[in-house]
């Protein structure tokens, strides 16, 4: 029904749970988009499967393997204060400047974008860079969503 793995969860507040929790697991390929569930059930097979919940830290997932007790955190989690970030974004993303001189497509003068510039931590406060850059060695911060790049 999903073109990605996907999990639906039923729960009742307030319960106790004992683990692991009997579930079903559907699988199969459907011969159409949006198929009616008669055709579902017959593209589909059905498989009982147990979940039990693991721990990482302060973090917690389901997974159909068992478990026993707390699961330790990543080994490098000491090596790592943010998440996927780009520091310092004023020399990452930028935008194109008009010149005097004119304007070359394959040659466009960029400036630290405002946004970059204004956002800046501290320590990057009042860092810009500007100057020409070849065309295919960048991208504009309008064209960047988080963890995705819509065109180059």
């Amino acid at each position: 029904m999903f073109n990605v793995p996907s999990c639906v969860l039923f729960a009742k507040k307030g319960k106790n749970t004992v683990y692991p929790l009997l579930g079903k697991s559907f699988n199969g390929e459907l011969a159409r988009r949006n198929a009616s569930l008669i055709e579902a059930e017959e593209s589909l097979t059905v498989e009982d499967i147990y979940f039990s919940i693991h721990r990482k830290g302060k973090r917690s997932f389901w997974s159909t393997e068992e478990t026993s007790a707390e699961e330790k955190g990543s080994i490098y989690k000491a090596y790592f204060h943010q998440g996927a970030t780009i520091v310092p974004r004023s020399a990452w993303f930028v935008e194109v400047k008009e010149s005097p001189l004119g304007f070359d497509p394959s040659l466009p003068l960029l400036e630290s974008s405002e946004r970059a510039k204004k956002e800046a931590k501290n320590a990057y406060k009042g860092l810009v860079v500007k100057g020409n850059v070849e065309n295919n060695s960048f991208m504009l911060l309008c064209f960047l969503l988080i963890f995705y790049l819509l065109d180059t």
